[in-house]
């Protein structure tokens, strides 16, 4: 691990000379022979993936990006994971079946790697779906009580007093109402199970080639057969998944059990890329910098969407202070003492005292909340100039990107469809291209699920295209393609990539042959000392191995 992470043998000399590790020769010997395995195994499928039960398959490109002197010829591959929900609370021990004997070779004989060649001939366009879909068609009620609850949120967050001034202002009194994500974790109850993560052999090539996506598709089959699978989900971003959509229109027949997904992470991404461009240069820049919210430097990443975590934040501080700012005009314009109003406070009051699930409930369901929120929305929709639009259509973009999260950290299949559709339009107003050709694609192809791929929507229905890798939180799921970046993509980033040990056919091709194994010992050498995504549930008995002669130790020790 100590390699993996730092990049540096000169880290792992002086730590085997004070009698903490093994030596260079050694740990090049176990790289080996881990490689050496991988090539004998005739199965991609990882080791600590439990059989027939259905998992989801992602790839995804990794540019490790090492420096050379021309700043080319630089390592580009494809990492793959398996996901699948644990079975009985149990997660699978990834090295249990992994014991594999030393040998005294240091290097690997280069195998030619199994690379399926895509001979496209004439580009084939998706066929046609047989029925009509129309994009313009009412929010459901699951959409707007989404909307109200983020209402609700903002409101406990900011309380008013009858002169319209918060009672907050000017005050020293903290806020006591957590953030967005603490509050609708607080307002939930139950877990989803967790999910257990397998790594898949690298494929030594960059997915933007048709061969390298034609080879994950059929591994993804073939792991799929191995799953007892009727069909094989694969989760792919943008780039990669127009590419695997063409081949798997060319290739109907053999491909017809694909079924293609867009990440969630990078769909959400250029979403605020999208609000970026139409909100940048109306000030929605000058507000971020000149709050503090963001630095100068800082500023470009979340107007561009390409610092995702930094981009939600703002966004989020900016829709409650505009949702504000509506909110006192609003109330200002209310009769004085107004019944519906008086009710609605004293609700608000009980859900900033106690957040819970109930509170909120109540305060939703109640007939004066649902009279004030029509008000609210008429009040901002009639007479009000088109400047006063405009910004209304930030929030509105904004609630709308905070639903599509909400949806996949709650697993709610139906609302990231409703999401989906509601951001087609917005990918061709802002000259989203690529996203303007194939999200609408996505979104028919997932529409008609129920009808060509039924074992498909019933996974994806219970949840199975989100990430829960916390055994103890709520409205913690993350989006598949979000887990693939946050674990293989990172743990097989080692500093310097193969330049920096040798360039020689051999060590290349060990390097590439042991990457998803180390990255996954790393994994769990970093979830035994607490600092990992996963906490092993209790129960799991964890065998210690002698790195240095494979020997099974003794419990005392």
């Amino acid at each position: 691990m100590v390699h993996q992470v730092t990049g540096s043998m000169q880290v792992v000399t002086a730590l085997c000379r004070l009698g903490h590790c093994v030596s260079e020769t050694q740990l090049q010997r176990l790289e080996s022979a881990l490689a050496a395995r991988q090539l004998s195994r005739s199965s991609n499928l990882p080791s600590n993936i439990t059989p027939r039960v259905p998992a989801v398959f992602c790839w995804d490109n990794n540019d490790i990006l090492e420096e050379t002197r021309s700043g080319a010829n630089t390592t580009h591959c494809t990492n793959g994971i398996v996901i699948q929900r644990v079975v009985d609370g149990r997660i699978p021990d990834p090295t249990a079946s992994r014991s594999s004997r030393t040998t005294r070779s240091k290097s690997v004989q280069p195998v030619p790697m199994d690379i399926a060649k895509f001979l496209g001939g004439k580009r084939v366009g998706p066929p046609p779906c047989g029925m009509v879909f129309s994009l313009l068609q009412p929010v459901s009620l699951s959409f707007k009580q989404v909307a109200s609850a983020d209402l609700a949120w903002c409101l406990s967050r900011f309380p008013l007093l009858d002169t319209g001034v918060s009672e907050l202002a000017g005050s020293s009194e903290l806020q006591t109402v957590p953030s967005w994500t603490n509050f609708n974790k607080s307002i939930q109850s139950s877990v989803p199970r967790m999910c257990n993560v397998g790594y898949c052999p690298v494929i030594d090539m960059s997915p933007t080639q048709y061969d390298a996506v034609y080879t994950l598709l059929r591994q993804s089959l073939a792991m799929a057969d191995e799953l007892d699978m009727a069909d094989a989900i694969v989760v792919l971003d943008q780039a990669v998944y127009m590419k695997a959509a063409e081949i798997c229109w060319a290739k109907r027949q053999e491909l017809s059990r694909i079924v293609l997904r867009l990440g969630a992470f990078h769909l959400a991404s250029t979403f605020c890329a999208v609000i970026g461009k139409r909100f940048g240069d109306a000030g929605l820049h000058d507000l971020i910098v000149e709050s503090g919210i963001c630095g100068p430097s800082s500023a470009p990443g979340v107007i561009e969407g390409r610092h995702y975590n930094r981009a939600v934040r703002t966004h989020k501080l900016v829709y409650e202070a505009f949702q504000r700012l509506r909110w006192i005009e609003f109330y200002k314009s209310l009769p004085e003492g107004d019944a519906d109003m008086h009710v609605v406070q004293a609700k608000l009051q009980l859900l900033r005292s106690d957040v819970n699930e109930v509170n909120l409930r109540a305060l939703q369901s109640s007939p004066e909340f649902q009279n004030i929120v029509r008000g609210f929305h008429t009040f901002n929709d009639v007479g009000t100039g088109p400047l006063s639009h405009f910004w209304s259509s930030y929030i509105s973009m904004v609630s709308l990107l905070l639903t599509f999260i909400r949806a996949t950290r709650e697993g709610n299949w139906t609302l990231h469809l409703e999401c989906v559709r509601e951001m087609i339009p917005w990918m061709f107003a802002y000259d989203r291209t690529n996203y303007s050709r194939y999200l609408p694609v996505y979104w028919t192809d997932m529409v008609r699920l129920p009808e060509s791929h039924p074992e498909a929507h019933r996974l994806l229905s219970s949840g199975l295209f989100a990430v829960q890798r916390s055994p103890d939180s709520t409205f913690a799921q993350v989006p598949v393609d979000m887990t693939i970046e946050q674990t293989l993509n990172r743990q097989t980033k080692t500093q310097g990539g193969i330049v920096g040990f040798s360039l020689k056919p051999g060590a290349v091709e060990r390097w590439f042959a042991s990457a998803h194994d180390r990255a996954a010992i790393t994994n769990s050498l970093l979830q035994l000392t607490s600092r990992g995504p996963q906490k092993p549930p209790a129960g799991n008995k964890v065998n210690l191995i002698s790195i240095v002669d494979n020997h099974l130790l003794p419990r005392s020790i």
